[in-house]
């Protein structure tokens, strides 16, 4: 009996965290007023009530239609201590579906939002675009799949400032995963997992691009890897009208070819500007045996362009034994005017090792034809065990996977083989210490999901 009455308490005590800093109320089908969870109305009915401070509750379900879209008008800002927040009532059960038509989250001129826990798919553009004049947003625990495919990016970040991706994962078609870049200065990205699965639009493909004409750009435990198993065996290359005249417009590709396959984690193309002062922190690339790689790097840098101020520290890539032999695993290349550029605790395995250009100084950093598989390899890059924040590593453990279950759910929901992050970089790497997983006692304790209270909800 106090077992049951304890787990009453304690889920009550779910719903009234979970309700209570809910100012207002959406669902997909939402008619009400938007004042109680009994009544609510359409997210686009928030939009003209929303200000810093006011948190808008996603109910469970998906969300489809111009009037069901996060895209605030222009100019709508939140405020340094009291952002705008849009939140899944119940992590991962809100469906944000642009059914290809729609563009599921759409931030332009607006500053000091929160988007929190739901998943994305199908967009008529990208997935998650933070835009130009966009700053201080913060993307958490946010799954996205299926850009358009043209030039469009599942998470992208552009012409702003201070813009923060924390826990986020994305996969399926786009050009590239997640792409910060064009003055998107001062980004942060922190534990994001990545699928580069498949494009058919002329440019570079890449699971995560740093240093692209953005400055100031922090990477913190990202995890990249590369299927092109949504590859088409027979397309013509498409391109959009600033890359005409182009001779590979229009091109007829055979044999899922891919066009430009650069890398997972890398620089998107020539810096304007060489002094970068961005930094990759305790990340991960790999590739599996039967992934249609055609020569894309895990790990690529420089592109023989300038680049300098550029800090790497405690990397892990991984190709299999025996597979894609002619592929580096890490290219960090440079120009002679290049200066600054450290890399340091970095292990390349598999592959045809690793190319440095000599302005890379180097420390503790090697290549192997694979890992020893008894998870050694976390105890000797301490940043792959343990969280970065802020630039500094941390003595909080990094696994399981954070994103780890939702990941595994959205793959299904999205009809694709599911990943689990977790058992996949133990089966290349080995065991994950002890040390490196948070102790089930002090865990974090999760709500249930789809909480339910009597006389509370419909």
């Amino acid at each position: 009996m106090m077992r049951m009455v304890l787990r009453l308490l304690l889920t009550l005590s779910f719903a009234t965290s979970a309700f209570g800093n809910c100012t207002h109320f959406a669902s997909p089908n939402g008619g009400g007023d938007g004042r109680s969870i009994n009544s609510p109305f359409k997210i686009a009915n928030f939009w003209s009530i929303a200000s810093a401070g006011k948190t808008l509750c996603l109910l469970d379900g998906t969300y489809s239609g111009p009037s069901s879209m996060i895209n605030p008008p222009k100019n709508l800002n939140g405020a340094p201590q009291n952002p705008i927040v849009i939140k899944a009532l119940n992590d991962g059960g809100v469906l944000i579906d642009g059914k290809g038509v729609e563009t599921p989250v759409l931030l332009s001129y607006n500053d000091w939002f929160v988007i929190e826990g739901i998943n994305a798919s199908n967009s008529a553009t990208s997935v998650v675009r933070i835009g130009a004049g966009s700053d201080y947003n913060v993307v958490r625990r946010v799954v996205g799949w299926d850009a358009n495919d043209t030039n469009e990016v599942i998470f992208g970040s552009n012409g702003n400032t201070g813009n923060l991706f924390e826990d986020v994962a994305g996969f399926g078609i786009a050009r590239k995963i997640l792409a910060v870049s064009q003055g998107g200065n001062d980004a942060t990205v922190r534990r994001f997992w990545g699928s580069w699965d498949g494009s058919h639009r002329i440019g570079p493909k890449e699971t995560i691009n740093v240093a692209y004409e953005n400055y100031r750009m922090t990477v913190e435990n990202v995890i990249a890897t590369w299927t092109g198993n949504r590859m088409k065996e027979t397309y013509y290359l498409g391109c959009d009208e600033y890359d005409l005249p182009n001779a590979k417009c229009g091109q007829l590709m055979t044999n899922y070819t891919i066009d430009q396959p650069y890398q997972l984690i890398g620089s998107g193309g020539a810096v304007s500007n060489p002094i970068t002062n961005s930094k990759v922190l305790g990340s991960i690339a790999y590739v599996k045996s039967d992934a249609r790689l055609q020569g894309a790097i895990p790990l690529m840098l420089g592109n023989s362009t300038t680049i300098s101020n550029f800090q790497m520290k405690d990397i892990v890539t991984y190709l299999p034994a025996g597979s894609f032999t002619n592929t580096k695993t890490v290219w960090l290349d440079a120009t002679s005017s290049s200066a600054n550029l450290y890399v340091a605790n970095t292990r390349g395995f598999g592959g045809n090792g690793i190319y440095t250009h000599p302005a890379w100084q180097l420390n503790n950093t090697s290549a192997a034809q694979g890992p020893a598989r008894d998870g050694s390899v976390f105890s000797t890059i301490p940043g792959i065990c343990f969280r970065y924040v802020d630039g500094q590593l941390t003595d909080t453990p990094l696994w399981p996977w954070p994103m780890n279950q939702r990941i595994i759910d959205a793959m299904k929901s999205a009809g694709r083989a599911p990943v689990d992050v977790t058992a996949t970089i133990e089966q290349l790497l080995g065991p994950i210490p002890p040390q490196c997983r948070t102790k089930a006692s002090s865990s974090p304790v999760t709500p249930p999901r789809n909480v339910r209270v009597t006389g509370t909800t419909p």
